[in-house]
């Protein structure tokens, strides 16, 4: 196992089991990451301050359950496969999301995240998960 996937590990276990502020420790200050804009924290997020912003939106509007993963290290560059199940918060509605992620490391630390998601759709077409813009 890479020092990156390690890395990615910890910041993953932090994140769930900890909180958001927990896994900050594992994210480099000019740290970029983007979730698609179909999510209800949907954007490009800019720096550490902003990328804890995004944990704690993503932390408040879903419960995330991971029923496993698999990590693979190319370079600076970790492939993240989840079998995830997303719970939203405001509704109880839940939804298993398949999602993929790429995550860059510089100095050791993620200094990128681009997340895949399955079907975003299919939450709201289920009553759940709905960007704000749309309620």
């Amino acid at each position: 196992m890479g020092g990156n996937v390690a890395v990615l590990g910890e910041f993953l276990r932090s994140f769930l089991e900890d909180g958001p502020d927990a896994a900050l420790v594992y994210v480099a200050p000019d740290v970029v990451a983007d979730e698609p804009a179909s999510m209800p924290y949907g954007g490009t997020y800019r720096g550490k301050d902003e990328f804890a912003e995004l944990m704690r939106k993503m932390a408040a509007t879903v419960e995330i359950r991971v029923a496993g993963f698999d990590l693979h290290e190319s370079g600076d560059t970790v492939v993240a496969r989840f079998d995830s199940t997303f719970v939203d918060r405001a509704t109880g509605v839940d939804v298993v999301m398949p999602m993929v992620g790429l995550y860059s490391f510089t100095a050791g630390l993620i200094s990128r995240t681009d997340m895949f998601y399955k079907d975003t759709k299919v939450w709201a077409d289920r009553g759940g998960v709905v960007p704000e813009a749309a309620r």
